[in-house]
């Protein structure tokens, strides 16, 4: 009994959900260090077993393995390795623009930006960036776009790229 309750609890954490608590203040306002964060994984686990890549949609609050980045964290209760967490403001085929402290989103084949809804506590800050850096690119077919939704305390997208979907753990669902 207690070896399949075992089994049960690591296929349970392997392929469909997952607890991190977060540490760093990028995405302060919506998450805060000593939270705790439920993310989901059966659509990133099935993708991989259908041999596709999961795309989440623009706005979604996702946690992504990373090398070793810098900004909001989340790490595992179990193992400590660092992950972050980060909001997609631009999925595969959008065209990003970030010049003089203001990021623009295009959605792909629309010539104008992107206007996020009111109604979206987040959206008020995406165009709102610190950056002194210029980009314009358009994401390639497995790029996402992050962010922190505190810009001037995120290490993200607009300092390292866009990152590689195959990266995504999974997506949030509860937070406490």
């Amino acid at each position: 009994l207690l070896f399949g309750i075992f089994v049960l609890l690591l296929v349970l954490n392997t392929f469909v959900i997952d607890t991190f608590d977060v540490s760093g203040h990028s995405m302060d306002k919506t998450l805060h260090t000593g939270q705790k964060v439920v993310i989901l994984k059966i659509p990133v686990s099935f993708k991989k077993f259908i041999r596709g890549t999961y795309i989440p949609n623009r706005g979604s609050i996702i946690v992504a393995k990373v090398n070793e980045a810098e900004g909001s964290y989340v790490s595992t209760f179990g193992n400590g390795k660092k992950s972050m967490i980060k909001r997609i403001v631009a999925v595969p085929g959008d065209r990003i623009v970030v010049k003089d402290n203001t990021m623009y989103v295009y959605e792909q084949n629309k010539g104008q930006p992107i206007t996020f809804g009111l109604n979206q506590p987040w959206a008020s800050t995406v165009q709102t960036t610190t950056d002194r850096y210029s980009i314009d690119r358009v994401l390639g077919i497995n790029e996402v776009f992050v962010v922190g939704d505190n810009r001037a305390a995120s290490i993200d997208s607009r300092i390292n790229g866009p990152i590689n979907a195959g990266q995504i753990i999974g997506v949030l669902v509860y937070k406490f």
